[in-house]
């Protein structure tokens, strides 16, 4: 269950639209089963009766649940919204079905024009890192990969945490980019797992 001052991550779909939105936010209260959450935006297209997907760790395991906002509270800067779950939280940790590994392709992510870090492994839709920085669960940060001369960017967030033996912390990101351009986070992990399956020397691609 969610915890008061918890951050998690909300995803917004719009069925009619096919687009998805992606944010962050802070539980504030829980009344009886009715919760109180801060957006990290402001959002003016939610609505009583929406429903969304709540990302948030139990245990060290990361799940989503269905819930239901109720009303949305008044707020100056950033959307605050009362909402419910909806019936038991499911396992978000579906990578580990075609997760691969990559360390020795030499390829890097960097964090928000800061970091770089080797990517340990990925899927279609996550990768792994390991680092001595400290992030929490739903931490979101903009990711840059590059790969056979191409610059990719988007928006991943933290599904994961195991602290290593080393004083290191070991993350698995998913993807949270929305975009569907050809450079963005998602095509990057499409295409790099697409090489490594069909060219066996993939290990020799690098960065570039």
């Amino acid at each position: 269950m969610l915890d008061v001052d918890t951050t998690f991550l909300i995803q917004f779909t719009d069925t009619t639209l096919h687009k998805c939105t992606v944010c962050s936010a802070t539980l504030r209260g829980n009344v009886d089963g009715l919760l109180t959450a801060e957006l990290w935006d402001k959002d003016d297209d939610i609505e009583p009766g929406q429903k969304f997907l709540a990302y948030y760790d139990i245990d060290g395991k990361y799940v989503k649940h269905s819930a239901r906002i109720e009303m949305i509270l008044p707020s100056d800067a950033r959307s605050m919204i009362a909402f419910r779950l909806i019936d038991q939280p499911m396992s978000a940790e579906n990578r580990e079905d075609e997760r691969i590994t990559i360390k020795d392709m030499g390829l890097i992510a960097n964090f928000d024009n800061e970091i770089d870090y080797p990517l340990i492994d990925i899927s279609s839709y996550g990768f792994a890192i390991e680092s001595t920085k400290k992030y929490t669960i739903a931490k979101v940060v903009t990711v840059t990969i590059r790969f056979q001369g191409t610059k990719y960017i988007g928006k991943a967030s933290v599904e994961s945490i195991t602290e290593l033996s080393s004083g290191c912390y070991r993350y698995g990101f998913r993807s949270v980019d929305n975009s569907r351009t050809s450079v963005s986070l998602k095509a990057a992990l499409q295409n790099i797992k697409s090489a490594f399956d069909n060219k066996p020397d993939v290990t020799a691609m690098g960065s570039n």
